[in-house]
C-alpha cells in the first residue's frame, strides 16, 4: 500500500515502553486545520521464561501458540502426546518465546536458538534450500519428511544472548541449568489410502462392499456424496481403521471420500463405487 512506514525497534533496557506514531497534514492552504490521526504500542522489553514448539502450522496463531504451551510435557519438556503428521512434504517448525505471565514474545532474535533431529534418521532431514541464511537466531525451521513412518523428536533451545556488534559472538547462560529449551516428538505416518479407487457393487439388499484404509492417523471421517445410493454401515472400533463397509440403497455412482482429520490440515482419499445390476453373465471354461 502507499505511504507505508516500516520501523525496526531494539530494546535497550528492561521495562515497558509506549510508542506513539502520528500521521497526517499540518495548516496548509487547502486545509486550515490540521488533520493528524495518532497510534499507540505498548512495548514490553523483557526475558522469555520458556519457549515453545509449534510443528506443521502455517501460521503461528494465538490460539495455536497458546495450545502448545498449555500441553502436557514429560521429562526434558518433551511434549507428552506425539503430534502426528503426514510423510513426503516439508513441514514448518519455529519456536515461541513465552513471558512469566504467559504472553507470547514478537521478537526474540538476540537470543541464540539451537535446533536438534534426534532418532530421525531415515525420517527427516532439515531443507538447505530454505535454510542457506541462517543465523544463529533463527526461530523458523522447515523440515523434509521422507517416505517413511516413525517417531522423530525436535528439539529447539536458547542458549546465549547474541553480541548486537558482534553476530558470530555468544554470551552463554552461567549455566546449562538456565536454557531454555522445548521439544516435540513427531509421530510420521503415511498419507492415507482407500482401495480400490473403483469398485461395482451388485444392487442387493445383502450386497457388502469392504474398502480397505492404510496409513493415516486413525481418526478419520467418511462422507459419501450421494447418501440415496450408498450406505456406510458402521463397524467394530478396532476395525475403523482398516477397512470401510458399504451397503446399496439404489443404482447409481456415488463418490466415498475418508477424511484424515487427525492431521493438520485434513488429508482426504476418495473412492468411486458403481452400483448396478447384472444384464447377463458370460460363462467360460
Amino acid at each position: 500500500a502507499d505511504h507505508v512506514s516500516q520501523y525496526r525497534i531494539k530494546c535497550e533496557k528492561l521495562g515497558s515502553f509506549k510508542l506513539v506514531f502520528r500521521r497526517g497534514n499540518l495548516i496548509g492552504d487547502n486545509h486550515p486545520l490540521p488533520a493528524v490521526s495518532e497510534a499507540q504500542l505498548q512495548l514490553v522489553c523483557s526475558f522469555p521464561s520458556s519457549i515453545v514448539l509449534i510443528a506443521d502450522e502455517a501460521v503461528n496463531l494465538p490460539e495455536v501458540i497458546e495450545s502448545a504451551t498449555k500441553a502436557d510435557r514429560i521429562h526434558g519438556r518433551i511434549r507428552a502426546t506425539p503430534i502426528t503428521v503426514a510423510n513426503g512434504r516439508t513441514v514448518r517448525l519455529s519456536a515461541v518465546s513465552i513471558s512469566d505471565t504467559g504472553k507470547a514474545f514478537g521478537n526474540s532474535s538476540s537470543l541464540q536458538l539451537n535446533w536438534e533431529l534426534i532418532n530421525c534418521d531415515g525420517l527427516a532431514f532439515w531443507d538447505d534450500a530454505y535454510n542457506l541464511a541462517i543465523t544463529k537466531s533463527i526461530w523458523e525451521r522447515f523440515l523434509v519428511l521422507q517416505n517413511s513412518s516413525g517417531l522423530c523428536t525436535v528439539r529447539a533451545t536458547v542458549l546465549g544472548f547474541i553480541d548486537s556488534l558482534n553476530q558470530n559472538s555468544i554470551t552463554p547462560f552461567d549455566s546449562p541449568e538456565d536454557a531454555l529449551t522445548d521439544a516435540a516428538r513427531l509421530q510420521i505416518v503415511s498419507s492415507l489410502r482407500v482401495n480400490p479407487v473403483f469398485s461395482l457393487l451388485f444392487f442387493s439388499h445383502d450386497a457388502r462392499l469392504n474398502l480397505s484404509i492404510a496409513g493415516g492417523s486413525c481418526f478419520l471421517e467418511t462422507l459419501v456424496n450421494n447418501s440415496h445410493i450408498l450406505e456406510v454401515i458402521q463397524l467394530p472400533v478396532d476395525l475403523r481403521c482398516l477397512q470401510l463397509m458399504l451397503a446399496p440403497k439404489r443404482l447409481g455412482t456415488a463418490l466415498v471420500t475418508v477424511y484424515d482429520i487427525g492431521l493438520a490440515p485434513p488429508l482426504a482419499a476418495s473412492s468411486v463405487v458403481q452400483v448396478a445390476d447384472i444384464d447377463w453373465i458370460k460363462i467360460t471354461s
